[in-house]
């Protein structure tokens, strides 16, 4: 059965069952206990399921997705907690179906015990198959920004994500606000495991109303180890960096603002002199009537499934959302990625020795049938230049997303 065949019968069977439109709104509204269970069914062709340069071959997958979601959500304190589970049956690879092929869970706690203070914990677990999906944002997880992902290309392998996020802000003044967040989070491809230990200390003041000025400082420790068949290299690798850096906020408009923030960072590694490098980023947001409109940059470091060490990154992106009606939103987010890794890591794919340059375009439509029920049409393209090999992605996916929250007391 072609996928339009699959998404024809997916859609008259859910047809069937629902009613008129309605207007979809928030069910989070007011303080309380929440409980939202959500379901999507899709059908996905993917044209190159080895992610290979060449030989590549092509499925049809059909996939379910059960999750939940619950917790409390008020304005000093919000605790949610989340988990979700990915079933695959694949037409024409049918040893790789799978009733968990992916599973994400995920803590979010924010609590404000006085006007002034607020602390914060981020946590992530995620365990796919797909080590790939580790490398791109996901909107389950907000709080990784799109430039802290790498975009790669790598091979199916089991892989594992998990992070912990603890954060402390403080506000001096009616102007001046800091705060201090710790990260740290593991990725694990076969036998190739990495390790990120992040202190960041901000401090930001509202200069004039339209004008915010900012001070950061970074410590980064990566630690990868290697070892097994599966991987390049059987060495393992470490390494500290620090960097200070000032930035700037300006809102043009109501509806313009831009930020840029910038300065030296320095990497040390065992054996090797110290090298010094920027760490930088830039954004400007545009909101208009009918949606929003973001265009970034970022050169930092970061780290990637499949791949040991720590990585130089630089970055484009670009985000465009527009409601052109009441129940559809179009949403179009090309990216550039040009990553380099420092010091010679190990990878499960043969060693990046050089640059590697990816390009990424997902584009999406999402229709609101009613208040908990929503038909989506996605489209995903990457192409990956590393090596001299060409390696490239097409994704396309029909799907039917239900999501129900409900409070419960």
């Amino acid at each position: 059965m072609t996928l339009g065949h699959r998404a024809a019968v997916l859609v008259i069977a859910v047809g069937l069952s629902i009613g008129p439109f309605e207007h979809p709104g928030s069910a989070l509204a007011q303080a309380g206990y929440y409980v939202t269970p959500s379901l999507t069914v899709s059908e996905t062709y993917d044209d190159n399921l080895f992610l290979t340069s060449s030989n590549r071959q092509n499925d049809y997958i059909s996939r379910f997705l059960p999750g939940l979601k619950a917790g409390y959500q008020s304005e000093p304190l919000t605790l949610l907690g989340s988990y979700s589970f990915r079933s695959a049956i694949y037409e024409k690879h049918p040893l790789l179906d799978s009733p968990l092929e992916s599973q994400l869970g995920s803590l979010t706690l924010t609590h404000r015990p006085t006007e002034v203070l607020t602390l914060g914990f981020d946590g992530a677990y995620s365990r796919t198959s797909i080590p790939s999906e580790l490398n791109q944002p996901n909107p389950a997880l907000p709080f990784i920004p799109v430039q802290a992902t790498a975009g790669l290309l790598t091979t199916r392998l089991t892989s594992t994500f998990y992070s912990l996020t603890p954060s402390i802000g403080y506000s001096f003044d009616a102007l001046t606000r800091g705060k201090a967040t710790y990260g740290y989070a593991v990725v694990e491809s076969g036998s190739l495991s990495t390790t990120t230990q992040d202190v960041i200390l901000q401090l930001d003041r509202e200069i004039t109303p339209r004008d915010t000025g900012l001070l950061k400082t970074y410590y980064r420790h990566f630690e990868t180890t290697a070892s097994g068949p599966l991987v390049s290299s059987g060495a393992s690798t470490s390494s500290d960096s620090y960097a200070v850096t000032a930035g700037w906020t300006r809102r043009f408009t109501p509806q313009w603002d831009a930020s840029v923030e910038g300065g030296p960072r320095v990497t040390e590694r065992p054996g090797t002199t110290q090298t010094v490098d920027a760490e930088a980023s830039a954004t400007l947001n545009w909101r208009f009537e009918l949606g929003t409109a973001t265009l970034g940059y970022a050169r930092t470091e970061l780290t990637a499934a499949g791949v040991g060490g720590a990585l130089s990154s630089d970055s484009v992106f670009a985000t465009l959302v527009v409601d052109p009606t009441r129940f559809l939103r179009l949403s179009f987010t090309p990216r550039w990625v040009q990553v380099t890794s420092e010091g010679g890591a190990a990878t499960t794919t043969g060693s990046i020795t050089g640059t590697t340059t990816v390009y990424i375009v997902d584009a999406s439509a999402t229709y609101q049938l009613t208040r908990w029920l929503s038909a989506r049409l996605n489209y995903e393209y990457a192409s990956q230049q590393s090596g001299g090999l060409n390696t490239t992605h097409n994704l396309v996916t029909i799907g039917l997303d239900i999501v129900y929250p409900q409070r419960v007391y």
